[in-house]
């Protein structure tokens, strides 16, 4: 279940001088548009949009979209106009037919992991059903996350420190793309993990997995994390998902500040401490030495027995980051052994709008526009999570 903390999203808002404001306001547990209209006092940030929507989402009806709310937040009237946008995913470029590809129809929703992540059964027609986990977008600004990690997914395929990649999930009417499935793995992640050892192996293991990211295939993770470190539960051994973040060294996208070695070492302090708080700041001012300089790791996961203790585990960190930090390193993904690559996003093609100031040019319309042209729009809204159990991905 998507937590409720992380349930509302607000991405823009309309203010008007003295009001009234106007929030737009996604619900991503039933992939839904809102935008809710008050006095300024009322809503005067969008996180007062967002404690609105919430307050009054269980009550409304499937058809509404619009809220107008009082002074005291109380609501004075609803209605059916949509600000949702229309979504435009990308073309499939490769053949539909061999074995890489799956439509949505042959997704059941069985949990809601996070934003835009499922739990599904994929029911091909001809094959046992498998239990894959379905990644996506519902917002225009999103969609190239989602075609660049599908691709870096693909290209990490059959590597054993990576989640495997599983299909390209397409629509059944435009056959356009819209995310990805990935193997489910069920053994948790190193955020949650708490009773257990953790094993000295591990360290080799994300240490061995950045290596090859880095110096094999040329690419920065950029989130190293333990929310995106999973436990396979049949082996023991780590895999690294979520590269949605991910760009190739030296490439436009890479930042910096998101250095995949002293995300390791975070990870590894994060999983065994519980504590995040150095990294409850803004990327540029995160400053890995803190951690490696800390005279004691306050440890509240337990340590493999037999290992040389906390001390062991810190100097395997401490000497394989002074290589990688040194002798060990590229500036440009070209230097890697076996750099991957993979088509690059095309932006939509943009839509001309003549008004009385001109012609204005746009690469986004609202989904009640595309309608009413007669265009095919995808469609995500679904009830909320406690009223639907196993239910199609439609």
């Amino acid at each position: 279940m998507i937590p409720r903390s992380w349930r509302f999203y607000s991405p823009s808002g309309s203010l008007d001088y003295g009001g009234p404001h106007t929030w737009v306001v996604i619900d991503w547990d039933q992939r839904r548009w809102f935008q809710v209209t008050g006095p300024a006092e009322t809503l005067p940030d969008y996180e007062d949009g967002v404690k609105a929507v919430a307050r009054h989402v269980d009550q409304l009806g499937p058809d509404v979209h619009s809220l107008v709310i009082s002074a005291n937040g109380d609501l004075l009237s609803v209605s059916s106009v949509d600000p949702t946008w229309e979504i435009r995913y990308p073309e499939y470029s490769g053949n539909l037919e061999n074995g890489e590809v799956a439509r949505r129809s042959e997704l059941v929703e069985v949990d809601r992991l996070n934003v835009c992540t499922d739990l599904v059964e994929y029911h091909p027609a001809h094959s046992k059903k498998e239990l894959v986990v379905f990644k996506y977008t519902i917002i225009q600004e999103r969609v190239k996350n989602i075609w660049d990690e599908l691709h870096v997914l693909k290209a990490l395929k059959g590597h054993e420190s990576f989640v495997p990649f599983h299909r390209v999930i397409i629509d059944d009417v435009s056959e356009k793309v819209l995310g990805f499935t990935s193997q489910y793995i069920s053994g948790g992640n190193l955020e949650d993990y708490r009773d257990q050892p953790f094993y000295f192996c591990w360290l080799k293991q994300l240490a061995d997995a950045v290596d090859d990211l880095n110096l094999r295939f040329g690419l920065m993770h950029q989130d190293i994390a333990p929310r995106n470190v999973l436990i396979d539960p049949q082996t023991q051994d780590l895999k690294l998902f979520d590269f949605d973040r991910s760009a190739l060294i030296g490439s436009e996208s890479q930042e910096l500040q998101r250095d995949d070695v002293g995300g390791v070492i975070f990870t590894v302090y994060e999983a065994l401490t519980k504590d995040g708080h150095y990294r409850d700041v803004p990327f540029d001012e995160q400053e890995v030495h803190k951690v490696e300089a800390l005279e004691e790791w306050k440890l509240v996961v337990p340590l493999e027995d037999g290992k040389g203790g906390i001390m062991a585990y810190r100097s395997f960190l401490a000497e394989w980051a002074a290589v990688r930090r040194t002798t060990r390193t590229i500036k440009h993904f070209s230097e890697a052994t076996n750099p991957i690559s993979w088509p690059a996003y095309i932006d939509p093609r943009r839509f001309t709008f003549e008004t009385k100031n001109g012609t204005h040019y746009s690469v986004c319309r609202k989904r009640a526009d595309a309608l009413m042209f007669g265009d095919y729009v995808t469609c995500w809204e679904r009830p909320p999570q406690k009223e639907s159990q196993s239910t199609s991905c439609n």
